[in-house]
């Protein structure tokens, strides 16, 4: 399974379901004996009754990723009205989205540019005007839930670093103006930001 920074619920979903469908289509050729994804074992010849117990512990790990995931897996369709908006049917939404998804469905010049834009651009693209306002305000809520704990984990790393013994007059709020820019991804205009303040030149 994948991680990183900009990995999303969405993406889980489809790493967890694509993992879910290997689990199974291993267990299946093991109970056939059928080594096709296992190159090693194959070399082992293991007797049916190993394959067995092999397959039967495949099921079982199966299981517990749909038990670990199965409130992931319950918002489904919630997830793929973000990821692709233009597949989904009106009546499988909430009734506050309904109207405005067919309207978003039915605009040719949504569809293409949605075709060439990533999933996040899309939804930042119609952000950007007041067409689709609940359904924009429902991507970005789906937007906002973390697939991954790498941006945490990153957050807490770079705390470590910037707070320590040689930094004890750093304040918690220079130090959140500091993990701020250790973990934004946006670039700041230094052109403009230092355009609009008064030099003093030197003497």
């Amino acid at each position: 399974m994948e991680s990183g920074k900009d990995i999303l619920v969405p993406d889980l979903l489809a790493f967890v379901k694509a993992f879910e469908c290997k689990l199974r289509l291993w267990e299946h050729q093991l109970n056939q004996n059928k080594f096709t994804h296992f190159a090693r074992l194959a070399e082992l010849r293991p007797t049916p009754a190993a394959c067995r117990r092999y397959a039967a512990a495949l099921s079982e790990l199966r299981g517990e990723f749909e038990r670990r995931f199965k409130d992931v897996c319950a918002c489904e369709k919630e997830f793929k009205l973000f990821s692709s908006p233009f597949d989904v049917d009106s009546v499988d939404v909430a009734d506050d989205l309904q109207l405005e998804l067919i309207e978003l469905q039915c605009s040719e010049s949504h569809r293409t540019k949605f075709a060439l834009l990533s999933p996040m651009k899309f939804w930042h693209s119609l952000s950007a005007s007041s067409a689709f306002p609940a359904l924009v305000r429902e991507a970005l809520r789906l937007a906002s839930l973390f697939g991954s704990t790498y941006s945490c984990e990153q957050l807490f790393s770079r705390t470590k670093l910037k707070k320590n013994k040689t930094r004890a007059q750093l304040t918690d709020a220079h130090l959140q103006d500091v993990l701020l820019l250790a973990s934004s991804s946006i670039k700041p205009d230094i052109d403009s930001l230092s355009a609009s303040k008064n030099h003093q030149p030197s003497h």
